[in-house]
C-alpha cells in the first residue's frame, strides 16, 4: 500500500498543474496571455487528465516497487528523475530536460 500512498502524495503536483492550466485558460479568454500555441483545448485536456496521471504512476509509483532492489537512496531518487527528464528530449529543448530533472529531484 505504500506505493499507492506515494502516488497519492504526488497527485498534489497534478492538482497544481490543473490550477495552472485553469489560470492559463482564463488569461487566454481575456486575451492577457503572451504564449501562442497551435494546440487545441483537446490536447491540454488529454495532457491533464490522461498523460500527467500516467506519468506520475510510471515514474513514481512503479519505481516504488523497486525499492528493495535499489538500496542506495540517492540512486533511488536520481534514477526516476533521469528517466522522467529523458522522456522530454522529444521536445528538443535542453532547458526543458534540465528543468524536469531538477523538478524530479526536488519532488
Amino acid at each position: 500500500m505504500i506505493y499507492f500512498h506515494n502516488y497519492l502524495y504526488n497527485m498534489k503536483f497534478y492538482i497544481l498543474t490543473i490550477v495552472g492550466i485553469l489560470i492559463y485558460v482564463l488569461l487566454k479568454i481575456f486575451n492577457l496571455d503572451k504564449y501562442n500555441s497551435d494546440e487545441t483545448i483537446y490536447f491540454y485536456l488529454f495532457y491533464i487528465f490522461i498523460s500527467c496521471p500516467i506519468q506520475e504512476f510510471l515514474y513514481r509509483g512503479v519505481f516504488g516497487y523497486f525499492d528493495k532492489l535499489i538500496t542506495n537512496k540517492y540512486m533511488f531518487l536520481i534514477l526516476p528523475s533521469l528517466m522522467y527528464s529523458f522522456v522530454h528530449i522529444i521536445y528538443k529543448d535542453y532547458l526543458t530536460c534540465i528543468l524536469t530533472l531538477f523538478l524530479g529531484i526536488i519532488n
